[in-house]
């Protein structure tokens, strides 16, 4: 029997082992390792923390493809730090796909329109439990 050959819920089990700050490399390179295998990508999205503008940009390409839908459900928390830089426009459309989201994290930089936040705020969410809105003086 090949690793490869394993159900998902065993993957699930071994993923619960591990400790969160290592989850994340862990999945990811489980997931290059086998890629047929039937591993969860649920953790892996679960907490997202972007650090640099391009991320943003692959996020949003992640979630425009055919299981993106599927996959914005399972982000809970999004965090955009130290990253003033980030295209508003972006951010807007990334966050419209996010609906299920319990806490939301940004760092609002000075090209983010009255109008931005507007559109970014108007999304219903009903989950969301945490808001932080840091503003670049």
């Amino acid at each position: 029997m090949s690793l490869a050959s394993l159900p998902t819920e065993l993957y699930s089990v071994i993923m619960d082992q591990l400790p969160p700050e290592s989850l994340h490399h862990s999945l990811l390179q489980l997931t290059r390792a086998l890629p047929s295998a039937p591993i969860s990508l649920h953790p892996l999205f679960q907490c997202i923390t972007l650090r640099r503008p391009e991320q943003a940009t692959s996020l949003i390409r992640r979630l425009i493809k055919p299981d993106g839908a599927e996959v914005s459900l399972y982000v809970q928390e999004l965090s955009l730090h130290d990253v003033w830089t980030v295209d508003a426009d972006v951010m807007v459309n990334v966050l419209r796909k996010l609906r299920k989201l319990s806490s939301l994290s940004l760092c609002v930089g000075t090209n983010f329109a009255p109008e931005h936040l507007k559109a970014i705020l108007e999304i219903p969410r009903p989950d969301l439990r945490y808001l932080s809105l840091r503003f670049r003086p």
